[in-house]
């Protein structure tokens, strides 16, 4: 399976998750999305995840004339998440995740840039959706509470969107397995 493939696998089963959730059970996903803002722990969780990554593609690129400080990384990775944390508590989780939604993309457009099928340009306009989002989020985190309560103001219309994400879900799991 191609790492392109594998991407498209990986947001197809985290939508088809989301969408089976707001199906099934739409009033306790969207009190949990409402909630989701302020939640620290799951601020903390993705913080944590998205400076481990950064970190990691610091220790791995080039720094030139900082590289003698690469070794630092593994102090300063730790503690710029319980800073991050302690310091910037309030609405961490969309800002963790938009930050994670603007890391993401770089792998999606490196798998896709030489995939043979002309299909890969699905993944290639995703990817750009994602930085764009990821950039409202780290930028405007109270926009991810206003747009859930905005798109789905009831159980009915979160229903809706869980099908929407459920069919996106079924149609990239099906590119990754039958085009990527």
């Amino acid at each position: 399976m191609t790492a392109l493939a594998m991407w498209a696998l990986g947001l197809g089963v985290g939508s088809g998750a989301l969408g089976a959730a707001l199906v099934l059970a739409p009033r306790a996903t969207l009190r949990g999305l409402a909630a989701f803002p302020r939640n620290r722990m799951a601020g903390w969780l993705l913080s944590a995840v998205a400076l481990a990554w950064c970190g990691s593609l610091l220790y791995g690129g080039p720094l030139g004339f900082l590289a003698p400080y690469r070794r630092a990384l593994f102090v300063l990775v730790p503690g710029s998440v319980v800073a991050v944390g302690l310091l910037m508590d309030d609405l961490l989780a969309p800002r963790a995740l938009g930050g994670l939604l603007i890391l993401a993309p770089a792998p999606i457009l490196a798998a896709a840039r030489w995939h043979q099928s002309p299909w890969h340009f699905v993944m290639s306009a995703l990817a750009y959706v994602l930085v764009v989002v990821g950039c409202v989020l780290v930028m405007t985190p109270y926009q991810f509470r206003r747009t859930i309560t905005f798109a789905m103001p009831n159980a009915e219309a979160g229903r809706r969107w869980g099908v929407a994400a459920l069919v996106f879900a079924v149609a990239l799991i099906a590119l990754a397995l039958g085009r990527y």
